[in-house]
């Protein structure tokens, strides 16, 4: 898929794109910090890895899913922390490497 999203922005003459094969929940450090990250798909935790590649004054789109319910909420990076709001529900799969580590509960 990789190779065939290059073919594509090349056939297209997109010089300001690339294309990152590598973990999700690792985001693309090498070319950050954004102005504006979306996650397309659900996260139950943001990795650390995603927020830090996230430039102060940037913002972020993100479903949180709790349980059966997905919240989309709209973060601003302020003093090296994300303040997030609440935008609207909605739902999809949590993507590989943004599951909750699961934890001992009673």
């Amino acid at each position: 898929m990789a190779a065939e999203a290059e073919a594509a922005l090349a056939a297209t003459g997109v010089d300001n794109a690339v294309v990152v094969a590598a973990p999700l929940a690792a985001g693309a450090a090498k070319h950050g910090p954004y102005d504006a990250i979306v996650v397309q798909g659900a996260v139950e935790v943001l990795p650390d890895a995603i927020a830090d590649q996230l430039k102060e004054g940037g913002r972020i789109g993100c479903l949180f899913l709790e349980g059966a319910l997905g919240l989309c909420r709209i973060g601003l990076k302020h003093e090296g922390r994300i303040v997030w709001r609440f935008a609207f529900n909605a739902t999809a799969p949590v993507l590989p490497g943004f599951a909750r580590a699961p934890a001992f509960a009673l």
